[in-house]
């Protein structure tokens, strides 16, 4: 199923009488309701010994918009040995990743960890300013269902961000602007990939007459089950 906010695959299946009625996207964190096959994206691969597809998590692609509101993106690599990374923030020379950042909320989101949270700097930096320490383990940044979004804070812009990936995932340091969720996570529909959608491949004529059986018995039960999902909407 393709997710409605963020256009990225918010769960995949080997069936279509497999898929679910909803299916929840770790990207975005947001709840979408399978109930037809336009939804449905078809990916054709090669055999799992010799072409592996990660299925537990599709990165969301982000909009225009939402990459218009970034103040710092960057990407750290996974480790498994315990150390971190420092990114500095407004603190001069040549390992200055970007200015300081203005005093307000910001937006830190990650859709490939699936983490998402705010920080928060409290007031203009100063040129006495000693740098802020933002410590960051990747774990305590995860975002599950239910979960309430965290606030990390920092008395001003001037930072060093120290990193530590121990989740075997690596990691997008993405501060935005704090904008809406729809602008920040919703990908327009003209700036979404074509698909091959799962009622073009059930239509085509050449896959109906070889898999006609397949096709009458699978559609059957993905249909039913996208009904009774609609019905309990």
């Amino acid at each position: 199923p393709i997710c409605e906010r963020c256009g990225s695959m918010a769960c995949a299946k080997t069936r279509i009488e497999d898929l679910p009625g909803s299916a929840y996207c770790g990207g975005c964190q947001y709840e979408n309701t399978v109930d037809c096959l336009e939804k449905i994206k078809v990916i054709f691969t090669l055999n799992r010994d010799v072409y592996y597809v990660l299925m537990e998590n599709f990165a969301c692609t982000p909009s225009k918009a939402s990459m218009g509101a970034t103040c710092m993106f960057a990407v750290i690599p996974a480790t498994s040995t315990g150390s971190g990374f420092r990114y500095s923030v407004g603190c001069g020379g040549d390992l200055q990743f970007c200015p300081a950042l203005e005093p307000g909320r910001y937006r830190m989101h990650c859709p490939v960890a699936k983490t998402d949270n705010y920080l928060f700097v409290r007031r203009e930096v100063t040129e006495e300013d000693e740098p802020c320490q933002v410590k960051l383990a990747v774990s305590d940044m995860v975002v599950r269902p239910g979960d309430q979004l965290k606030t990390f804070y920092a008395m001003h812009g001037k930072l060093h961000f120290d990193i530590y990936p121990d989740t075997r995932s690596f990691l997008v340091l993405w501060v935005q602007k704090d904008l809406d969720e729809h602008t920040l996570k919703f990908l327009p529909a003209e700036e979404r990939p074509e698909f091959t959608s799962a009622k073009q491949i059930i239509e085509f004529p050449t896959f109906q007459v070889l898999f006609q059986k397949e096709v009458e018995s699978m559609l059957l039960t993905a249909m039913q089950k996208m009904k009774q999902k609609s019905e309990e909407y």
